[in-house]
């Protein structure tokens, strides 16, 4: 008989697999039944302005892959919840959420494709080059805009009642060199039943956010080994690392996919890579692509955040509070204390509950 936790993360893992599968199966039905040739030669006949024939054309594959998709998007994020009494919401919240999500997820990769679709048309064979680099940049804004623009789409901010604590992350946060805005707290209980923190943004949009459901349920000396790791993450620069990272591996897919372009273009019956109507196989690449980098990518996650681990634990000398914030975490969250190895390896960017308790216990 499983517990709750192993019942939860196996069912989200085969979730994963199942969107996965989907993802790819859409895209690429969508291109081999001549949907795709279809769907441009019905836009095609409304404009032959670049930029809105590609946006139309990507209104109807989108709508479509939304249509597909959100039974499985629906049992994810909501039934499955529900199910292990972790979300709070009801059905009416979801949808406002959900819608959010996707017209905030249309916008951003109707910029991405708009502008990566210009470069192959107009910077010639080094078109995979400078796209890496516009969301490389795109990257920072992003981060720097995400504790501002999109969080409170989804939460409100307030900072927190205890001016102690405040004044004591404060202290924290300067100690480690860095220059928070504030301490805020964000309304996580009225969606769900699990704990986090972050120290979200860059520059002037840097700020501590804990949820509201930390505050309650923890004690100040967890918190406060908790704010230890996020501020280790910043000493460390380790966001800036993970976008470089992230930027590297784009170069490669891009440039991966520059390379199969005669491939594709033959699959799709056109004469190159910038026409609109070879999208769908191309997107089903370039998943496939990010898949088979996962593990590199899950592997360098958790070794930057045992990094953060063994910092608050050095800076916080607490080992007690931090055993017992993750025992905490780890039921509130439905947490798997020993996930298998393969699952490990492919899809756990935190190195798992039992392996940072033990990290504690050795650590001086």
């Amino acid at each position: 008989m499983k517990t709750p936790s192993a019942a939860y993360q196996a069912a989200k893992i085969r979730l994963f697999f199942v969107d996965l599968a989907v993802t790819c199966g859409y895209f690429v039905f969508i291109q081999l039944s001549g949907l795709s040739h279809a769907a441009k030669v019905f836009v095609g006949r409304s404009t032959h302005h670049n930029v809105t024939l590609i946006g139309a054309f990507l209104c109807i594959v989108g709508a479509g892959y939304f249509v597909v998709t959100i039974p499985l998007r629906y049992y994810r994020t909501f039934a499955l919840e529900h199910r292990f009494k972790l979300s709070n919401q009801n059905f009416s919240n979801w949808a406002v959420d959900l819608l959010k999500e996707t017209l905030i997820g249309a916008a951003i990769y109707l910029l991405i494709i708009e502008a990566a679709y210009l470069l192959i048309g107009r910077a010639g064979p080094l078109w995979w080059l400078w796209s890496a680099l516009a969301l490389f940049l795109f990257s920072i804004l992003y981060t720097r805009i995400f504790p501002t623009v999109i969080v409170p789409l989804f939460f409100k901010y307030k900072t927190i009642d205890s001016a102690r604590l405040r004044d004591a992350l404060i202290d924290m946060s300067k100690k480690a060199g860095v220059n928070a805005l504030d301490v805020f707290q964000i309304d996580f209980s009225t969606k769900g039943n699990t704990a986090n923190a972050a120290l979200a943004g860059l520059g002037r949009s840097k700020r501590i956010i804990l949820t509201d459901t930390l505050l309650t349920g923890y004690a100040e000396d967890e918190i406060k080994v908790v704010l230890a790791h996020e501020l280790a993450h910043e000493t460390y620069k380790h966001t800036w690392k993970i976008i470089m990272v992230g930027s590297c591996l784009t170069l490669i897919n891009l440039y991966l996919l520059s390379a199969l372009a005669p491939f594709i273009c033959r699959i799709c019956a056109i004469a190159a890579l910038d026409n609109i109507e070879g999208l769908p196989l191309v997107i089903a690449v370039l998943t496939i692509t990010n898949f088979l980098e996962m593990p590199l990518v899950s592997s360098y996650s958790r070794a930057i955040e045992r990094q953060a681990d063994l910092s608050s634990l050095k800076v916080t000398g607490d080992k007690r509070s931090f055993i017992s914030c993750m025992r905490k975490l780890a039921v509130q969250n439905l947490s798997d204390y020993v996930p298998g190895r393969l699952t490990e390896i492919m899809l756990y960017n935190h190195p798992p509950i039992a392996k940072r308790i033990r990290y504690a216990q050795e650590s001086a």
